[in-house]
């Protein structure tokens, strides 16, 4: 078939966060994924970042659908936040990974998410496209890698997964599946780069138990354990250790009591009667007795975690004698944060362990260099493109393809807003967009630019409030200054008369307050401001007036 096959980078690839690839052929997609980010360096109240899809419609007019590779919210907790244009589009993937991304869904929008929950090696046709949900061994419960049939051959996207011989349920990664459905011919294949700089292979999700149920047995006080809400393999690892230990376990925070809800709702999960409980029936227990599971474990501000370590979590108080276990690895970017949770743990007398200190307390999901050398020598694509990473993740793939000598032609590592085209004979560089995130807060709503202008300056250099009383009638003004978040303010006295003797100067001379005047007397002080304190913060001016007599009241 005639035409060219486009593949565009949404997020996910110069950056952790925001999964999400687009296949367009004739201005009808496919979307794989589309998940949220955290924020890094955005002011205070952004909470998530999520792929700005808007300026591709103009390219891919209509989705023919959706597919979802796992239940992780970096690749399926970004729907809501889709362009309008592309909401109807059917939505699919395994029963536990839809399950999520309805919750993320419903959440936001108080509407029901519609989705094919598909099983087994099921084709699916969708619009020009045709793809199947192949079994991978993840931190997710069935992650799916996604083959797909397009005009000018097969693609695969490997999702995120590793290779894992042990999985803590489920089979081992099938490639004689992969072998069969793909003919042996494979075009092109995204791979998962997370691991690409990590020599080796993975730690099995198996090996994890052990260590949790070494330091669990010899805790002699309370325990608490923090993970990923959404690992529910480490989930039950932990309640197994639990039972065996005589301990019962209260969930913490939303998240956490969500997913095990839907666990055991499923018959996923199947603790024995009574081993989980709530926040005050665990409190009525023996500390010795006592396991809380708790979110987290990245020290995110508000999280379950945060709040005990802060001992601002109702009904539960840590300290002497018990122990803080942190299954989970170290996000980039959430270093920092992590440190200080950890700090305020140890302030409070409780022993810290984390994969740090016991590397068996934790697996990753993703696998190292042996193992993403051996998915691509078994799939054996001509073009190789690393996905999910920061740059140095994409280049590391990069190197380890171009060395297997096992078929690759082309590697091509295409960033956020970047594309590649694919005809029948060959693969080149397409053309790229501006592709900037958009930075929620709490509630989902979209924090515009200026937004957060105003608030970076806000937390930077503090706010001046200048009000401005106007009398119409005797064109007299009552000017007055406040400030919040500036050194000495009050102290200064000379400083809020040089504030008020400027704004009365502009003043002098004006028929009435208007608009125009409220931004010249905000742009006036900022610079004075600026010239005695080397920062420049956000001023707003609040403009009172009353009418002249016979005159309408102005409205500022």
């Amino acid at each position: 078939m005639n035409g060219t096959l486009e593949i565009l980078s949404v997020g996910g690839s110069g950056g952790f966060g925001q999964n999400a690839t687009l296949l367009i052929w004739q201005r009808e997609g496919l979307l794989i994924d589309f998940g949220i980010g955290f924020p890094r360096g955005f002011p205070v109240g952004a909470a998530r970042v999520v792929p700005d899809a808007e300026p591709l419609l103009s390219r891919c007019e209509t989705l023919a659908g959706i597919v979802l590779t796992h239940a992780h919210d970096d690749h399926a907790a970004g729907l809501a936040w889709l362009p309008e244009a592309w909401r109807r589009a059917p939505v699919y993937g395994s029963g536990w990974t839809l399950a999520a991304a309805r919750d993320r869904y419903e959440q936001i929008t108080g509407r029901r998410l519609a989705g094919e929950a598909i099983d087994g090696e099921q084709r699916v046709e969708c619009g020009p496209f045709a793809f199947h949900l192949l079994p991978v061994t993840h931190s997710a419960p069935e992650s799916r890698a996604v083959m797909v049939r397009t005009p000018v051959g097969t693609v695969v996207h490997s999702g995120d997964f590793k290779l894992d011989p042990r999985p803590w349920r489920g089979l081992p990664t099938d490639f004689e599946v992969f072998r069969r459905l793909t003919g042996g011919k494979v075009r092109l294949l995204m791979v998962d780069s997370t691991g690409a700089r990590r020599r080796g292979r993975s730690r099995s999700e198996s090996d994890v138990r052990p260590a949790l149920e070494e330091q669990i047995l010899a805790a002699p006080a309370q325990v608490v354990v923090s993970t990923f809400a959404s690992h529910l393999h480490r989930l039950e690892a932990v309640l197994e250790v639990a039972r065996i230990a005589g301990r019962r376990v209260a969930p913490l925070g939303q998240r956490m009591n969500e997913v095990l809800r839907r666990a055991v709702d499923e018959g996923r999960c199947v603790p024995p009667r009574g081993l989980l409980t709530g926040v005050a029936e665990l409190a009525a227990q023996p500390p010795e007795e006592r396991l809380y599971l708790a979110g987290g474990c990245q020290g995110e501000p508000g999280s379950s975690l945060y709040r005990l370590s802060q001992g601002t979590f109702p009904g539960v108080a840590v300290g002497a004698d018990d122990l803080l276990l942190l299954s989970s690895s170290t996000i980039p970017g959430s270093e920092v944060q992590i440190s200080a949770l950890e700090d305020r743990f140890l302030r409070l007398g409780c022993r810290v362990v984390g994969s740090q200190d016991d590397p068996r307390l934790h697996a990753s999901g993703h696998g190292n260099r042996e193992e993403i050398a051996e998915f691509i020598s078994r799939i054996r694509p001509e073009i190789l493109m690393p996905v999910h990473g920061d740059r140095v993740h994409l280049e590391r793939c990069a190197e380890l393809g171009r060395s297997l000598g096992c078929g690759v032609r082309q590697v091509e590592i295409l960033e956020r807003g970047e594309s590649l085209l694919l005809d029948a004979e060959r693969a080149w560089r397409g053309p790229s967009v501006e592709l900037a995130p958009r930075v929620l807060d709490d509630a989902g709503l979209h924090l515009a630019r200026d937004l957060i202008r105003d608030r970076r300056r806000l937390g930077k250099a503090g706010v001046v409030v200048v009000r401005v009383s106007w009398d119409g009638g005797s064109k007299e003004a009552s000017i007055r200054s406040e400030a919040l978040g500036i050194p000495d303010w009050e102290g200064d006295a000379g400083r809020a008369e040089r504030v008020e003797a400027m704004v009365r100067t502009l003043l002098d001379g004006a028929r009435h307050p208007d608009e125009g005047l409220e931004q010249l007397v905000a742009r006036r002080v900022s610079r004075l401001l600026r010239s005695s304190r080397r920062v420049r913060p956000q001023v707003v001016v609040i403009l009172d007036s009353d009418p002249a007599p016979g005159g309408e009241k102005e409205n500022s």
